[in-house]
């Protein structure tokens, strides 16, 4: 479904990536993992358009994403779950749903509805939000709405950047189940986390970045099964 090849991207005078490579097959979760400052976000925003390479490609299925403008990538089947939310604060919860269906409401109007309460029993807690303004909610259910708002664009391919930043341990589980149903919906998903002991759990692969590149990729078993990966990741080493 999506290729990255040689991927190379400058954020100012800093290389964030140097030839990253990987790939995602159709209902996979694929977990990335590393430090801070590493090159997680630049990633993600490299692939939704909002960083231009200086080198490589991104393919999604057969179209180049390279040069594409973010609101095209949205239209050909890719949302990305902020890692800031990026809700409009003063909108309503209702509001701010709706719009991530903007490129679909002319020809799709009619079905908007049943989308939206699609989204509602994902996340029954904001059923009765709608009308508050986003600024009022929680910062769990903030983060419920920016994933429903990814989720009324009608993605194939959802890209979420730590859903679970600075939330605490009750709603992280809840955040993680929700990717689990997703998962099993059938959705693709690339989901960077710093929370690893979580992801890891939803996960089917792994790939872990070290400053600008992919340093390893493969299972949640493998990351388990290896005493220095599953000492820096998970905390203490499997071979004691």
């Amino acid at each position: 479904m999506l290729s990255v090849r040689n991927l190379s991207v400058l954020r100012g005078h800093i290389q964030a990536l140097n030839s990253v490579s990987f790939d995602v097959e159709v209902g996979e979760v694929v977990v990335i993992l590393g430090a801070n400052g590493v090159g997680k976000s630049t990633l993600l925003g490299s692939i939704a358009g909002l960083y231009p390479p200086t080198g490589g490609e991104i393919r999604f299925d057969l179209d180049d994403l390279v040069g594409q403008p973010p609101e095209r990538i949205v239209g050909m089947g890719i949302s990305m779950v902020p890692e800031d939310r990026q809700l409009f604060p003063a909108l309503s919860v209702r509001d701010n749903l709706m719009l991530g269906a903007f490129h679909r409401y002319r020809r799709e109007k009619a079905v908007l509805p049943d989308d939206l309460a699609g989204v509602l029993s994902l996340f029954p807690a904001l059923s009765e939000k709608l009308n508050q303004p986003a600024h009022t909610l929680s910062g769990g259910l903030q983060q419920m709405v920016a994933i429903g708002r990814a989720l009324m664009a009608k993605p194939r391919l959802l890209l979420m950047d730590e859903p679970s930043i600075g939330l605490a341990p009750l709603v992280v589980r809840e955040i993680m189940q929700t990717v689990r149903k997703l998962k099993m919906q059938g959705h693709t998903i690339v989901l960077v986390e710093q929370n690893a002991r979580a992801a890891l759990r939803v996960g089917d692969r792994v790939l872990i970045m070290e400053p600008g590149r992919v340093s390893f990729s493969g299972t949640p078993e493998e990351v388990a099964a290896s005493g220095s990966l599953h000492t820096a990741y998970l905390g203490r080493s499997a071979k004691r």
